[in-house]
């Protein structure tokens, strides 16, 4: 069902770009819709951090859930501004707070993704199939219905449902709780990021001359082209869940390399074939740093703000570089940008060939792995004795090392409270202990035991 969630949320997020840039066209010039696509998708980027900041600030579920509601009723409230504000102040100011709204919901349903495939080794092929749909599904709606207005806002609200619904849901973690988990492997961390700049820049490069020709009537981004696409989004998911995701950056610098020189070979002849093309490179690049930070979030200290971090930086970049493309291209043509290109290309070669020895936490190079300490080791053996279950291993381990209480651990795991008792109660069994006092009591004295 997560997968749902993020197929719809993708779905809703492609039409929402895609309607701010409609509105925009029908008052500014093509150039200028260049700088409102820039400055909106900047709003997401900052919308995807801000979910990490709230989930640092507010600790308990229940201020969380209100909070995504109250962010889910906003975006479907702005949302119907854009489709029915004439003002273009005001609607500029409902695209920018819709489009903040709605990256700030995907950063709940990246955080989600992330931790319902955390050690599954299928989050690329749930993602890359989920997205796919999401582009179908607007391909058919862009194709046949007459007003983009309903199923847009029937969109916005499906979107924001499924986002509620799921708040109310308990989210399972990982099996290593938070603050268990090994630090953050900061050098794989700016790797991915520099990666994802890299890429974004070189992707942008076509993206911003395709939005602008689109906003001047010369291109349609919505035809059957659009369908390599989803082709490629499909393709990419079951690629980045082979070998442990090695495949994934050298697969996709490859068809980047070859998007680029197609077109430098046969000039603008075949610019449709090009288009084709680079929807298909797209859809490799989505997947890239979408799945590449979706896997590595668990890893992490801090899970919220990294299972959305290739969305925010892919956002953010795109900002800075879009809007001055059709200008740079103008004036250096299509050898120019082939050159920029080919630059950038030399620049990511060796952050991808680094790339795959990172495809999971491990310890930097040079660096000790990490040795647990004896508290540590005798709680696993422990827990291993009296044959506890991942989920029993996480309460147990918090009943033990804090005092919080049954409902603050229930929040702290994303479970329910009756859930957690029930955690309790069958711990108490397996230990055969009857209180709180007695099982911290029985792991002391064990771990006293020689």
């Amino acid at each position: 069902m997560r997968a749902v969630q993020f197929g719809v949320y993708f779905f809703a997020f492609m039409l929402a770009e895609t309607i701010v840039n409609d509105q925009a066209a029908r008052f500014f010039a093509p150039q200028m819709v260049n700088v409102v696509y820039a400055v909106g998708i900047a709003c997401t980027g900052l919308g995807c951090l801000s979910f990490a900041l709230v989930q640092k600030l507010w600790r308990s579920a229940a201020a969380r859930r209100a909070w995504l509601v109250a962010v889910g009723m906003a975006s479907v409230v702005c949302a119907a501004g854009v489709v029915l504000l004439q003002s273009p102040g005001w609607l500029l100011a409902a695209s920018f707070l819709m489009l903040l709204a709605f990256g700030h919901m995907g950063g709940a349903v990246h955080y989600a993704q992330s931790m319902a495939f955390a050690d599954q080794g299928t989050v690329g092929r749930a993602t890359g199939i989920s997205a796919g749909a999401g582009v179908f599904l607007q391909y058919l709606v862009q194709r046949l219905a007459p007003n983009m207005a309903v199923p847009f806002l029937v969109s916005m609200g499906l979107s924001a449902g499924l986002l509620v619904f799921f708040a109310n849901r308990p989210l399972e973690q990982p099996t290593a709780p938070a603050g268990s988990r090994p630090e953050t492997n900061r050098r794989y961390a700016a790797s991915l990021i520099v990666a994802t700049v890299l890429l974004t820049m070189l992707f942008s490069l076509n993206d911003g001359m395709v939005v602008n020709m689109h906003a001047s009537g010369q291109v349609a981004l919505f035809g059957p082209v659009r369908l390599f696409y989803c082709l490629g989004l499909i393709l990419a998911g079951f690629v980045a869940d082979r070998k442990q995701r090695k495949l994934l950056p050298i697969s996709t610098l490859l068809i980047q390399i070859f998007s680029i020189l197609l077109p430098a070979l046969l000039g603008n002849s075949l610019y449709h074939s090009h288009l084709a093309l680079l929807y298909f490179c797209g859809g490799f690049y989505v997947i890239f740093f979408t799945v590449s930070f979706l896997a590595f979030a668990p890893d992490t200290q801090d899970s919220a703000l990294w299972a959305p971090m290739g969305r925010a930086v892919r956002s953010l970049t795109t900002a800075v570089v879009v809007a001055p493309i059709p200008l740079l291209f103008a004036r250096f043509g299509t050898l120019g940008m082939t050159v920029v290109s080919c630059l950038l290309v030399a620049a990511l070669l060796p952050v991808v060939w680094a790339l795959p020895d990172g495809s999971r936490h491990r310890p930097l190079p040079g660096e000790p792995a990490r040795k647990p300490s004896s508290r540590e080791a005798h709680e696993a053996a422990f827990s291993e004795k009296y044959q506890l279950t991942p989920r029993e291993r996480e309460v147990f381990s918090r009943l033990i090392s804090s005092e919080e209480s049954i409902q603050q651990i229930a929040d702290g795991l994303y479970i329910s409270r009756r859930t957690c008792q029930r955690h309790i109660t069958s711990i108490y069994e397996k230990i055969g202990v009857k209180s709180r006092v007695g099982l911290y009591q029985l792991f002391v004295e064990e771990q006293g035991k020689p």
